[in-house]
């Protein structure tokens, strides 16, 4: 499902078509997944994923716009990897996810304002059946801003971008 409601504006269309070319070139498996209901009037939401890494990107609507966006659209992220114990203690983590972050929406060239979000890190523990998977440390990356056009092409080129720096991958290599 691309949209909410049942007849989206045509410059929430566009946009949306915006992303065609940046999904064709992604590193990683993208598909389409339900796109939250309650935020906005129209969304769509793509996840991204690989081995050890996944990631949810979505493209809120709004045509009278909302509080904070400063805009009719509103891009939202998710990112969670798995990460090596001595990433995970370091404590300038989150701070290195979140300039990650910036890295990656400028090398794309994804011109943003009014961004906002969090880095979490966690360690889980499994038991019973599951307890031959030990332990694992995960980086969670939360964040959202408003595009400064309609075209988000870059946007999801920046998410495949910081997809890289999580999981290992150098973003100089690509660029």
């Amino acid at each position: 499902m691309w949209y909410v409601n049942e007849r989206p504006p045509e410059e929430f269309v566009e946009a949306l078509l915006s992303l065609r070319q940046a999904g064709k070139e992604s590193k990683w498996q993208i598909q389409e997944v339900p796109a939250p209901s309650r935020l906005s009037p129209y969304a769509a939401a793509l996840a991204l994923s690989a081995e050890t890494a996944h990631a949810r990107f979505v493209v809120l609507y709004d045509p009278q716009g909302q509080p904070g966006w400063d805009s009719h659209f509103r891009i939202v992220i998710m990112a969670r990897s798995e990460i090596e114990y001595e990433f995970a203690s370091d404590p300038l983590l989150a701070d290195v996810v979140w300039a990650w972050l910036g890295e990656a929406l400028d090398a794309a060239g994804a011109g943003r304002h009014a961004i906002t979000g969090t880095v979490t890190r966690t360690e889980s523990q499994s038991f019973g059946a599951t307890e031959l998977l030990g332990g694992r440390l995960h980086v969670e990356l939360r964040a959202s801003w408003s595009p400064n056009t309609e075209i988000l092409g870059p946007h999801l080129q920046a998410l495949d971008y910081l997809m890289m720096s999580l999981t290992g991958t150098q973003l100089h290599e690509v660029v």
